[in-house]
């Protein structure tokens, strides 16, 4: 008689549970599917309109996918030289619009600190379609100078 109690209960807890995914609002059901998309870009851009130009670092990293492979790809950011301006602003945008873009990560340094270090991975068998943009902090706007 226990056994069946405990899965009458499992029972009604996953109905439950299903049955409660089905009612939630159209609204929030696109708020996650956004997410879910933005998950393939980083943007991390604290203070736009203090931020240098030209940026330190533009790349456009494209490549096809292989056969049950992924493509692994790091960038370095400067990638030659020292910076001595803190960063401002990352900007790394997945350009494939279905579900099939890559991830990236940073794996070292970021908004705030002199370098960054930026990890894109594809999905199996799937290439790699990224644009990449790394700001400085504009001196002048940091320490008041015209």
């Amino acid at each position: 008689m226990a056994k069946i109690s405990v899965s009458l209960q499992v029972a009604f807890c996953c109905f439950f549970l299903i049955s409660y995914s089905y009612s939630l609002p159209s609204n929030e059901i696109i708020v996650q599917n956004a997410l879910k998309e933005d998950s393939h870009s980083i943007y991390q851009c604290p203070d736009p309109t203090a931020l240098a130009t030209p940026a330190l670092c533009t790349f456009r990293i494209k490549e096809s996918g292989k056969f049950l492979q992924r493509i692994t790809k790091t960038i370095n950011c400067p990638d030659t030289g020292i910076n001595t301006v803190k960063l401002g602003c990352i900007i790394v945008r997945d350009n494939m619009d279905d579900d099939k873009g890559g991830f990236a990560t940073i794996r070292e340094g970021g908004v705030g600190t002199f370098a960054v270090t930026v990890y894109l991975k594809s999905q199996l068998n799937q290439g790699l379609d990224y644009n990449v943009q790394i700001f400085t902090v504009n001196s002048n706007a940091t320490t008041g100078k015209p």
